[in-house]
Protein backbone atom coordinates (compact mmCIF):
# COMPACT_ATOMS: atom_id res chain seq x y z
CA UNK A 1 0.00 0.00 0.00
CA UNK A 2 2.75 2.48 0.88
CA UNK A 3 4.42 1.70 -2.48
CA UNK A 4 1.25 2.61 -4.37
CA UNK A 5 0.79 5.83 -2.38
CA UNK A 6 4.39 6.90 -2.99
CA UNK A 7 3.94 6.05 -6.68
CA UNK A 8 1.18 8.69 -6.81
CA UNK A 9 3.57 11.40 -5.59
CA UNK A 10 5.59 13.39 -8.11
CA UNK A 11 9.40 13.20 -8.16
CA UNK A 12 9.49 16.65 -6.55
CA UNK A 13 7.10 15.56 -3.81
CA UNK A 14 9.14 12.42 -3.10
CA UNK A 15 12.23 14.62 -2.89
CA UNK A 16 10.48 16.78 -0.31
CA UNK A 17 9.29 13.70 1.56
CA UNK A 18 12.91 12.51 1.78
CA UNK A 19 13.77 15.72 3.64
CA UNK A 20 10.72 15.18 5.85
CA UNK A 21 11.57 11.56 6.75
CA UNK A 22 15.23 12.48 7.38
CA UNK A 23 14.22 15.20 9.84
CA UNK A 24 14.58 14.09 13.49
CA UNK A 25 11.61 16.32 14.30
CA UNK A 26 9.31 14.02 12.33
CA UNK A 27 11.13 10.69 12.38
CA UNK A 28 13.69 9.08 14.68
CA UNK A 29 13.47 5.61 13.14
CA UNK A 30 16.40 5.26 10.71
CA UNK A 31 15.17 2.02 9.05
CA UNK A 32 12.19 4.00 7.71
CA UNK A 33 14.61 6.27 5.83
CA UNK A 34 16.31 3.21 4.36
CA UNK A 35 12.95 1.67 3.46
CA UNK A 36 11.93 4.83 1.64
CA UNK A 37 15.27 4.89 -0.23
CA UNK A 38 14.63 1.32 -1.45
CA UNK A 39 11.10 2.09 -2.64
CA UNK A 40 12.05 5.44 -4.16
CA UNK A 41 14.98 3.94 -6.04
CA UNK A 42 12.67 1.36 -7.56
CA UNK A 43 10.06 4.00 -8.47
CA UNK A 44 12.74 6.09 -10.20
CA UNK A 45 14.05 3.09 -12.15
CA UNK A 46 13.02 2.58 -15.79
CA UNK A 47 12.81 -1.18 -15.31
CA UNK A 48 11.26 -1.86 -11.93
CA UNK A 49 12.30 -5.05 -10.20
CA UNK A 50 10.04 -7.28 -8.16
CA UNK A 51 11.63 -7.92 -4.76
CA UNK A 52 10.54 -10.01 -1.84
CA UNK A 53 9.94 -8.85 1.72
CA UNK A 54 12.96 -10.85 2.80
CA UNK A 55 15.20 -9.05 0.29
CA UNK A 56 14.05 -5.66 1.52
CA UNK A 57 14.48 -6.77 5.13
CA UNK A 58 18.08 -7.84 4.45
CA UNK A 59 18.86 -4.32 3.28
CA UNK A 60 17.21 -2.86 6.38
CA UNK A 61 18.48 -5.32 8.98
CA UNK A 62 21.47 -7.15 7.53
CA UNK A 63 22.28 -9.09 10.71
CA UNK A 64 18.85 -10.03 12.04
CA UNK A 65 16.68 -12.78 10.62
CA UNK A 66 13.45 -11.78 8.89
CA UNK A 67 10.73 -10.60 11.28
CA UNK A 68 7.36 -10.31 9.51
CA UNK A 69 5.63 -8.45 12.36
CA UNK A 70 8.40 -5.88 12.56
CA UNK A 71 8.58 -5.51 8.79
CA UNK A 72 4.84 -4.84 8.60
CA UNK A 73 5.28 -2.27 11.36
CA UNK A 74 7.93 -0.51 9.28
CA UNK A 75 5.55 -0.38 6.30
CA UNK A 76 2.70 0.87 8.47
CA UNK A 77 4.86 3.56 10.10
CA UNK A 78 6.20 4.73 6.74
CA UNK A 79 2.64 4.98 5.39
CA UNK A 80 1.61 7.11 8.39
CA UNK A 81 4.52 9.44 7.68
CA UNK A 82 3.53 9.71 4.01
CA UNK A 83 -0.06 10.54 5.02
CA UNK A 84 1.17 13.17 7.47
CA UNK A 85 3.45 14.64 4.81
CA UNK A 86 0.55 14.91 2.33
CA UNK A 87 -1.61 16.60 4.97
CA UNK A 88 1.20 19.07 5.73
CA UNK A 89 1.60 19.86 2.04
CA UNK A 90 -2.10 20.74 1.80
CA UNK A 91 -1.97 22.68 5.08
CA UNK A 92 0.96 24.79 3.84
CA UNK A 93 -1.18 26.05 0.95
CA UNK A 94 -4.07 27.14 3.20
CA UNK A 95 -2.81 30.42 4.62
CA UNK A 96 -6.11 31.42 6.17
CA UNK A 97 -6.44 28.14 8.08
CA UNK A 98 -2.82 28.30 9.22
CA UNK A 99 -3.40 31.79 10.56
CA UNK A 100 -6.53 30.66 12.38
CA UNK A 101 -4.68 27.79 14.04
CA UNK A 102 -1.95 30.25 15.06
CA UNK A 103 -4.60 32.64 16.38
CA UNK A 104 -6.15 29.83 18.41
CA UNK A 105 -2.76 28.88 19.87
CA UNK A 106 -2.03 32.51 20.74
CA UNK A 107 -5.39 32.87 22.49
CA UNK A 108 -4.93 29.59 24.41
CA UNK A 109 -1.42 30.56 25.53
CA UNK A 110 -2.34 34.21 26.22
CA UNK A 111 0.59 35.51 24.15
CA UNK A 112 -0.42 39.16 24.37
CA UNK A 113 2.81 40.38 22.74
CA UNK A 114 1.75 38.71 19.47
CA UNK A 115 -1.81 40.05 19.37
CA UNK A 116 -1.11 43.18 17.29
CA UNK A 117 1.08 41.37 14.74
CA UNK A 118 -1.29 38.46 14.19
CA UNK A 119 -4.25 40.82 13.84
CA UNK A 120 -2.47 42.68 11.02
CA UNK A 121 -1.40 39.43 9.34
CA UNK A 122 -4.95 38.08 9.46
CA UNK A 123 -6.31 41.15 7.68
CA UNK A 124 -3.56 41.00 5.04
CA UNK A 125 -4.28 37.32 4.28
CA UNK A 126 -8.05 37.96 4.17
CA UNK A 127 -7.56 40.78 1.65
CA UNK A 128 -5.19 38.64 -0.46
CA UNK A 129 -7.74 35.85 -0.96
CA UNK A 130 -8.78 35.75 -4.62
CA UNK A 131 -11.78 33.44 -4.24
CA UNK A 132 -14.35 34.40 -1.64
CA UNK A 133 -16.18 31.08 -1.58
CA UNK A 134 -17.98 29.38 1.31
CA UNK A 135 -14.72 28.23 2.87
CA UNK A 136 -13.35 31.79 2.72
CA UNK A 137 -16.31 33.07 4.74
CA UNK A 138 -16.03 30.20 7.24
CA UNK A 139 -12.33 30.92 7.80
CA UNK A 140 -13.05 34.65 7.92
CA UNK A 141 -15.74 34.11 10.55
CA UNK A 142 -13.41 31.96 12.65
CA UNK A 143 -10.60 34.52 12.35
CA UNK A 144 -12.81 37.42 13.42
CA UNK A 145 -14.26 35.34 16.25
CA UNK A 146 -10.75 34.55 17.53
CA UNK A 147 -9.75 38.21 17.24
CA UNK A 148 -12.86 39.04 19.25
CA UNK A 149 -11.79 36.50 21.88
CA UNK A 150 -8.41 38.25 22.07
CA UNK A 151 -10.05 41.64 22.58
CA UNK A 152 -12.32 40.34 25.33
CA UNK A 153 -9.43 38.82 27.30
CA UNK A 154 -9.28 41.97 29.40
CA UNK A 155 -12.44 44.09 29.25
CA UNK A 156 -11.05 46.69 31.65
CA UNK A 157 -8.08 47.62 29.46
CA UNK A 158 -9.38 47.21 25.94
CA UNK A 159 -12.10 48.75 23.86
CA UNK A 160 -14.12 46.19 21.90
CA UNK A 161 -13.77 46.88 18.15
CA UNK A 162 -15.35 43.66 16.87
CA UNK A 163 -17.52 44.14 13.78
CA UNK A 164 -20.47 42.00 14.82
CA UNK A 165 -22.32 42.84 11.60
CA UNK A 166 -19.51 41.30 9.56
CA UNK A 167 -19.35 38.27 11.88
CA UNK A 168 -23.04 37.64 11.27
CA UNK A 169 -22.70 38.23 7.51
CA UNK A 170 -19.74 35.85 7.16
CA UNK A 171 -21.62 33.09 8.96
CA UNK A 172 -24.78 33.68 6.89
CA UNK A 173 -22.87 33.65 3.57
CA UNK A 174 -21.10 30.40 4.51
CA UNK A 175 -24.39 28.79 5.59
CA UNK A 176 -26.35 29.75 2.46
CA UNK A 177 -23.48 28.97 0.07
CA UNK A 178 -23.14 25.50 1.56
CA UNK A 179 -26.92 24.97 1.44
CA UNK A 180 -26.94 25.90 -2.26
CA UNK A 181 -23.94 23.64 -3.00
CA UNK A 182 -25.52 20.67 -1.25
CA UNK A 183 -28.87 21.30 -2.99
CA UNK A 184 -27.12 21.43 -6.36
CA UNK A 185 -25.18 18.20 -5.72
CA UNK A 186 -28.31 16.45 -4.45
CA UNK A 187 -30.19 17.45 -7.63
CA UNK A 188 -27.33 16.17 -9.82
CA UNK A 189 -27.36 12.85 -7.93
CA UNK A 190 -31.13 12.53 -8.39
CA UNK A 191 -30.87 13.26 -12.11
CA UNK A 192 -28.19 10.63 -12.48
CA UNK A 193 -30.33 7.94 -10.88
CA UNK A 194 -33.48 9.15 -12.67
CA UNK A 195 -35.43 10.29 -9.62
CA UNK A 196 -35.52 13.96 -10.69
CA UNK A 197 -36.72 15.21 -14.07
CA UNK A 198 -34.39 17.62 -15.82
CA UNK A 199 -35.89 21.06 -16.52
Amino acid sequence: KVYLVLHKLTNRERGKFLKYIQSPYFNKNQPLVELFHIINKDLASVSRKAFTKEQVWKKLQDIQTYDDVRFRKYLSDLLKHVENFIALEVFEKKEFQKTNFLLEAIVDRKMENLYTTIKKNTKVIANKSKFQNADYYLQSYQAHKLLHDIETEDLDKKKITTDFTYLSKALDVFYFAEKLRLKYEADIAKRLDGTLDAD
